[in-house]
């Protein structure tokens, strides 16, 4: 019985101490005010149900929705306003007959090319606009805006199908993106299995004790938002790159959408340009999208489209910079830029070559 009261009060004191070492190390997160930077916030719908069953939701028009981003829980909140116009494109009021004497370029894509997480004018066909009046004469082209958040290429070939032919375009640029193959109902290829019990566990939606906890506790909160990120990171790269494998029937439909899309525009001699816009997370010497995008690269080549893998324009540079937040990966106003000024460059030396010089 005596050993028995030993080990218990050695336990208790060894369960005492380590409580008490937990609430210290909570008062010193508190006090020295570190907390992970609060999650984005969201107000407004800025899509709607569509009834082509191909698109199943498209932009809504004149609508709007404005996103909060908070660097830190004491920080100035920084607003993005995302506007829609009333034919449903990011960007300006325009008109679905073209300008007299006006090239136009259509920008076909998901939420990178619709610009979630920067402004109306940050979004990299928004900068496209910029760089192509800077290298020409003025008025000399219009950049629209056709992405939609969360399309896939399938979506976006329908779109360029049932609505942005209409738009008379001289150029469509189809902006292609890691998950585009994804099968629909699992968008970052959850059919190859559920994410790992850390990814789903300390997800930001997730629900239970652990949630509860990090809740209440600055320092789980702490603990609980940096192993997610880690986690996440290693499982992401490859869950991505089975999209890839040639049996994966969304990598096959991607494919076929795009021999659509090169037919089509074919027929009524419009150049197409497939650029692809690389995830902003780096594994060893590249980013995560390299081993994919050369699979793209390479069909692409062999299918005669012509095709710019936007990886080297974020050589050297710092991924976190280059992201809207700490938690959000979508592209900030820099990557857009970026981004631009290399599919500028391709089309001033390319299919825009005869343009005029410079004003």
């Amino acid at each position: 019985m005596r050993t028995l009261r030993k080990v218990l009060k050695r336990l208790g004191l060894a369960l005492g101490g380590l409580l008490a070492a937990l609430l210290l190390a909570e008062l010193a997160v508190r006090v020295a005010g570190i907390a992970p930077a609060p999650r984005p916030e969201g107000e407004g719908h800025e899509t709607r149900p569509s009834k082509d069953p191909v698109l199943r939701f498209e932009n809504r028009p004149n609508s709007a929705r404005t996103i909060t981003y908070r660097d830190s829980v004491d920080s100035e909140p920084r607003l993005v306003t995302v506007s829609i116009n009333a034919l449903a494109l990011r960007g300006p009021p325009t008109t679905v007959a073209k300008p007299p004497g006006v090239k136009r370029v259509i920008c076909l894509g998901d939420s990178f090319t619709f610009g979630f997480g920067v402004s109306n004018d940050e979004t990299w066909p928004a900068a496209l606009q910029s760089e192509l009046d800077r290298r020409s004469s003025p008025e000399s082209f219009e950049v629209l805006n056709f992405g939609v958040s969360a399309y896939d290429t399938e979506q976006e070939v329908r779109l360029l199908e049932t609505r942005a032919l209409n738009f008379a375009p001289d150029l469509v640029i189809i902006a292609w993106y890691l998950n585009d193959p994804a099968v629909r109902g699992g968008s970052m290829g959850f059919e190859f299995g559920a994410p790992p019990p850390l990814v789903r566990l300390l997800n930001n939606r997730a629900t239970g004790p652990i949630a509860t906890l990090r809740k209440y506790s600055r320092l789980a909160d702490v603990i609980g938002d940096r192993l997610y990120r880690s986690a996440y990171s290693k499982y992401l790269p490859g869950v991505e790159s089975r999209l890839y494998e040639d049996v994966h029937p969304g990598w096959r439909r991607a494919k076929a959408a795009l021999l659509r899309a090169r037919d089509m525009l074919a027929e009524r001699d419009i150049p197409l340009l497939v650029a692809l816009y690389p995830t902003l997370l780096r594994r060893g010497e590249h980013l995560v999208s390299h081993d994919a995008y050369a699979k793209v690269m390479a069909f692409c080549e062999q299918e005669g489209i012509a095709a710019l893998d936007l990886e080297p324009v974020f050589a050297g540079r710092d991924m976190a910079e280059m992201r809207a937040h700490v938690h959000d990966s979508h592209p900030g106003p820099e990557a857009h830029r970026l981004a631009a000024a290399a599919i500028a460059e391709n089309l001033m030396g390319g299919v825009f070559a005869d343009t005029d010089a410079p004003r």
